[in-house]
């Protein structure tokens, strides 16, 4: 039973991922996102030197995810590959009586 568990933990996690597909502004439209991410998601953009830029899905349009880099667009191409990670983005209430922010 133990060698069978350590199996299992030694199974990759599944990674679902899409690619950039336009960046118009601020605004990122990245591909593969139907069913992978929900609104308030988050997604790694990977530039040319392996860096991740982390990114907030803010819409949809034509099953492509809408982002907004947190970060300096500097170095994000076509077609680099953006890891989505389908938990809500990190939040900083302006006051701390806002519930629900």
């Amino acid at each position: 039973m133990r060698a069978l568990l350590k199996d299992i933990e030694g199974i990759p996690t599944l990674t679902r991922f899409g690619r950039v597909a336009r960046i118009e502004g601020l605004v990122v439209e990245v591909t593969g996102a139907q069913g992978a991410i929900s609104l308030g998601g988050q997604c790694r953009i990977t530039i040319g030197n392996n860096e991740k830029i982390p990114c907030k899905v803010v819409g949809f349009r034509d099953g492509r995810a809408l982002v907004m880099p947190l970060g300096p667009l500097d170095g994000i191409s076509l077609g680099a590959r953006a890891d989505f990670e389908d938990r809500p983005c990190p939040s900083i209430p302006p006051k701390l009586g806002w519930d629900g922010w």
